[in-house]
């Protein structure tokens, strides 16, 4: 399928377009961007986790690169193409580390318990990613950041149109970035004026502009409200597909039901076997000659590896179609490796674990209410329109 439009379209379900598997032996295919850019896809697990611990690829923004329709400026909280990237993900690691996650899961615990109260108050029935995912996701997040769950009311709806791929025209981003950034910075103005402020992400955040670092007022206000951009949506999402793939074939719940200790293992398995960024993969430049494959990359060339893709290679997973719920090892690619690792991915394994296990335990009887459902389209994350649930 040399020169294929990538992305490629929708096709609804949890795993990877269908196109990936037309790929020969999974080699570096040629493909056009969304842009018109010609670029080399990377789907075989060697070639992704190669091109994320080389030196010689840098990452890049997905805008930059023509991978969406969004224009760079509308993508300034693409931490890829800030200046000096590396810096602040420095800052943002020590800041937002998994020890700090650790110390968070009894209030995890806390917060997943009043959402499950909330549901059989409401009833047997529920929609789950707005009733139940959704909540916990900004909850947690607004929690580590250390800014009120109320704010979300103003976030919300921003957010909804930052994180969009296709779903709302470039200006109209451009709008709701501004606008973002101006009620974020007037958190983060509250706070820096503070003389006894709570130990959380974003007063370390503010530190870092006052200890010697090289960060900005700027960078630390993209650095929290991207931080809470990813948190929230990339999680809620997740959680609900996760949820989806356990309850679409009964057996896979009540084994957990039988086996909770196996809750963590089952975690990991369906973050591979899920595929949640629709833009396919993080698009890297060469800065050197390099091999990939069979397939020469010049200097300049953009490689997009696939982290979907490489989770579903038979030459790194047996049965990678399947799901299979103690599988062990799996050495995934679903958070990234290497350079770019989700840093947020202590974080998320708490709440999905801590939520399923919840779950399992307090709603025994959960299910779905339909198998007709929808898929979000024209978003970064892709996720469920709705996952109507009972118990």
């Amino acid at each position: 399928m040399p020169d294929a439009r990538f992305p490629f379209p929708e096709s609804g379900g949890a795993g990877p377009a269908p196109q990936f598997d037309e790929i020969p032996d999974r080699r570096p295919c040629p493909v056009a961007l969304y842009g018109g850019a010609p670029a080399l896809l990377l789907t075989a697990y060697e070639d992704v986790r190669r091109v994320v611990t080389d030196p010689r690829f840098d990452r890049v923004g997905a805008a930059r690169v023509g991978l969406t329709n969004r224009s760079p400026d509308s993508l300034e909280h693409d931490s890829a193409d800030a200046p000096d990237p590396a810096r602040r993900r420095r800052t943002i690691t020590t800041a937002f580390t998994a020890r700090r996650a650790q110390t968070l899961i009894p209030q995890i615990e806390a917060i997943v318990a009043e959402l499950i109260d909330d549901l059989r108050a409401g009833g047997d029935r529920a929609e789950f990613h707005d009733a139940f995912a959704q909540p916990l996701a900004v909850r947690v997040i607004c929690l580590l950041l250390g800014i009120p769950y109320t704010n979300y009311e103003t976030f919300g709806p921003l957010v909804e149109i930052v994180m969009s791929a296709t779903a709302y025209p470039p200006e109209q981003v451009r709008q709701a970035h501004g606008q973002l950034f101006a009620d974020f910075a007037e958190l983060y103005d509250r706070r820096a004026a503070q003389q006894d402020p709570p130990q959380d992400v974003l007063t370390d955040l503010i530190a870092a502009t006052r200890s010697g670092e090289p960060m900005s007022r700027e960078d630390a206000i993209h650095a929290g409200y991207g931080l809470l951009m990813a948190g929230y949506e990339t999680t809620s999402h997740q959680l609900a597909i996760c949820l989806y793939l356990l309850l679409s074939e009964r057996d896979r719940w009540e084994r957990l039901r039988a086996e909770p200790e196996l809750v963590p293992t089952a975690v990991e398995e369906l973050l591979r076997y899920t595929s949640l960024l629709s833009t396919g993969g993080a698009p890297h430049i060469a800065g050197a000659p390099a091999t990939l494959g069979d397939a020469p990359v010049e200097p300049g060339q953009v490689v997009v590896p696939v982290f979907a893709a490489a989770n579903r290679d038979p030459r790194a997973f047996d049965r990678p179609d399947e799901i299979l719920l103690d599988r062990s090892p799996n050495p995934h690619l679903a958070f990234g490796h290497g350079r770019h690792v989700c840093l947020g991915a202590s974080l998320a394994r708490i709440e999905l674990t801590t939520a399923i296990s919840a779950l399992l335990r307090e709603l025994p009887t959960l299910r779905l209410t339909g198998t007709q459902l929808g898929w979000r389209e024209g978003r970064f994350i892709r996720g469920l329109t709705a996952l109507p649930v009972r118990w």
